[in-house]
């Protein structure tokens, strides 16, 4: 009898163990599946998601992502900018009427009236290569509203009596 009751205590004990940890996976595996129908309840697409200005104008990621596409299409070089190198950089703004402005810096150097040849050699070939660097991007440079900078040399009227160096190259007015 004393076996028996042995028995009986184990095969008690062993159920009673059954049960509980088949109770505990069942309440994990509950909890698990609340938390996932939860996730699944608050989850909006991204593209649903609404963005309001302050003018109280409202955006969903997809107006944005498709504005910013139209953006790109309308001003390819945008994307490439800012560029820097040794001969010149590009970079834009815009104008007053809010339309983009590339502004093209090249970085030809007249520190004195008998650098002025070299200036000029410099300059265009700074330009042809910025011109040549947009080319080479897939973009037509020609339908590019550019302003270059310094001013073109052959708009430049350099003559030693407006220049205010002389021909020892010494500054007139900066005595």
């Amino acid at each position: 009898m004393a076996i028996e009751q042995k028995n009986i205590i184990i095969i008690i004990s062993t159920v009673t163990i059954i049960v509980i940890i088949t109770l505990i996976f069942l309440v994990f595996i509950g909890k698990k599946n609340e938390d996932s129908k939860t996730i699944e309840k608050t989850e909006v697409p991204s593209e649903n998601i609404i963005y309001e200005q302050e003018n109280g104008e409202k955006y969903t990621k997809k107006d944005i992502e498709k504005q910013r596409e139209n953006f790109y299409k309308e001003n390819p070089l945008v994307k490439y900018l800012p560029y820097y190198n040794d001969h010149f950089e590009i970079r834009y703004s815009y104008d007053l009427d809010n339309k983009i402005v590339y502004k093209i810096k090249l970085n030809a150097i007249l520190n004195k009236p008998s650098q002025f040849e070299q200036y000029k050699e410099d300059y265009l070939k700074y330009k042809i290569e910025a011109i040549e660097w947009i080319k080479s991007k897939g973009i037509d440079y020609t339908k590019l509203n550019i302003e270059w900078e310094p001013e073109d040399p052959k708009n430049i009227n350099f003559s030693l009596e407006v220049s205010p160096v002389n021909q020892n190259n010494t500054c007139q007015t900066c005595r």
